[in-house]
């Protein structure tokens, strides 16, 4: 009986976005964990694991641990395919962020950028030396792994919501840091470990190391010791206390304890949300996974556009089934309040036919006086709002003749003689430009010039794809920027 509710109810609740499939990949074993999310309730229905030696017998393992066949699917990975960066920029206008986190990216990367798929997030924002510094997590993964993953998905055929990497959602299921003070946070995984600062639950610190850090030697605590040691010694903030995840960590956590003059200890309850403290029951251990599933946004994903492109699709026909839905069952409900007599209606086409005057009906009179003063307002509204579309118009027309005279006369000034320029347009106060490059050197240059300009805003290079032919390599750039006022 029980099994038979599930096979009927679960693909109901996975169809609402209540019921949520997470499936987990390490290094060596597959997780997944089965949730029910409903406002500020959360409930998880099961938690199934299990090892795997080889990863031609992945699927299997997969298909094993999945139950009633589910269609869609959230992935997040702790293995080694997905490597996290930390970066850092100090006095850099936020709209700029973006160009320089993915030079940052390029520069900690042994692949060129077009081999893989890199996302990023503003993770906290501090204050150093007067300067305001932007925190930003990168994830980068190479796309030869990341496509092979969905591939094995599709083959079974589940369709993949979102790609994320777990570990960094350990944040989401904590819940401390909130005074003045910061909290550090130690997470070992099988060949991994990871170290967080946390203030006011947003990450201010964070490194990745990979390695054997369940048996961790002398030099591998002292390197954990002076990473807490150095954030100290920056006054950014007082770190409070340091945090092992890991309950079967205790011989580290002596050992921090001896070294650092800071307490260290295991989470307590009151550490986790309050939404989770109740499954942490059974399932302690994976509370980076628990994070993940109670959050309805990840902080982080690193999903291909066409996996992004499909979750969209997916939610616009889910919506309108159930607006479709909720629709019927409102005019079910209301069909008695919304219902008229067949005099009434005559009544009002009466009054629709005749001015106030002609009507006898007293009834239908007061009828006739509202709608025709509708009518009115009605013509009058729309005469406005054409008016408006005409002002508009001849607005935006003189504003976008002198912003291309000012846009043109600007780049004239910086653009280099191996940059040339194909197309320009501009639309208000936003414009794009595409052209080709014959050096990526000459490329940056020219972007740097644009985005220090005081004419132009908000530069962004969208696209940089290398062109190849026999003899000439070129680039192939698109740049979007705004206008000043």
């Amino acid at each position: 009986m029980e099994k038979a509710l599930y096979q009927i109810f679960w693909p109901m609740l996975c169809y609402l976005s209540i019921g949520k499939v997470i499936v987990d990949i390490s290094q060596d074993e597959v997780s997944v964990l089965e949730t029910i999310r409903f406002f500020n309730l959360f409930q998880v229905l099961s938690l199934r694991s299990e090892k795997f030696a080889d990863t031609e017998k992945l699927p299997s393992v997969i298909q094993k641990l999945l139950k009633g066949n589910p269609k869609r699917v959230f992935l997040t990975l702790s293995s080694s395919s997905i490597s996290p960066l930390f970066l850092s920029f100090p006095g850099i206008q936020k709209e700029k962020l973006k160009q320089i986190a993915l030079w940052d990216i390029e520069k900690n990367i042994p692949l060129p950028i077009k081999d893989v798929y890199y996302a990023t997030k503003i993770v906290s924002t501090t204050v150093a030396d007067g300067k305001n510094t932007w925190n930003v997590f990168a994830l980068v993964a190479k796309k030869e792994d990341i496509n092979q993953t969905i591939a094995l998905f599709e083959n079974m055929g589940i369709q993949i919501m979102q790609i994320s990497f777990l570990p960094f959602h350990i944040t989401s299921a904590l819940h401390f840091g909130l005074n003045q003070n910061a909290a550090g946070v130690i997470c070992f995984a099988q060949n991994s470990i990871d170290l967080y600062v946390i203030w006011e639950n947003q990450v201010i610190q964070f490194a990745h190391h990979k390695g054997d850090f369940k048996n961790p030697d002398k030099v591998a605590i002292k390197n954990i010791a002076e990473y807490f040691s150095s954030f100290v010694k920056k006054r950014i903030v007082p770190l409070e206390r340091i945090v092992v995840i890991d309950k079967s960590m205790d011989k580290i956590k002596e050992a921090l304890s001896s070294i650092l003059n800071i307490p260290v200890s295991f989470p307590q309850k009151e550490d986790f949300q309050p939404s989770l403290q109740k499954a942490l029951d059974g399932h302690g251990e994976r509370s980076d996974l628990l994070g993940f599933a109670w959050k309805a946004d990840p902080k982080i994903e690193i999903s291909p556009a066409k996996i992004k492109s499909a979750r969209l699709k997916w939610a616009v026909w889910r919506n309108t089934v159930a607006a479709f839905l909720l629709l019927n069952i409102l005019s079910f409900v209301l069909q008695p309040q919304i219902m008229i007599t067949e005099r009434e209606y005559a009544v009002i086409q009466n009054a629709k036919a005749m001015t106030p005057s002609e009507v006898q009906d007293e009834k239908a009179r007061t009828l006739a006086r509202k709608l025709q003063e509708a009518e009115e307002l009605r013509s009058y509204e729309s005469r406005y709002k054409e008016l408006l579309r005409k002002m508009k118009e001849t607005k935006s027309s003189g504003i976008e003749s002198s912003n291309l005279k000012m846009v043109l006369a600007e780049i004239a000034r910086f653009i280099p003689e191996e940059v040339e320029l194909k197309s320009l347009s501009i639309q208000g106060i936003k414009g794009e430009m595409l052209g080709l490059s014959a050096s990526s050197d000459g490329l940056e240059k020219f972007v740097v010039s644009l985005a220090n300009s005081k004419i132009l805003n908000n530069v962004v290079l969208q696209k940089a794809d290398l062109i190849k032919d026999k003899d000439t390599t070129v680039v192939d750039f698109s740049i979007f920027f705004g206008v000043s006022k």
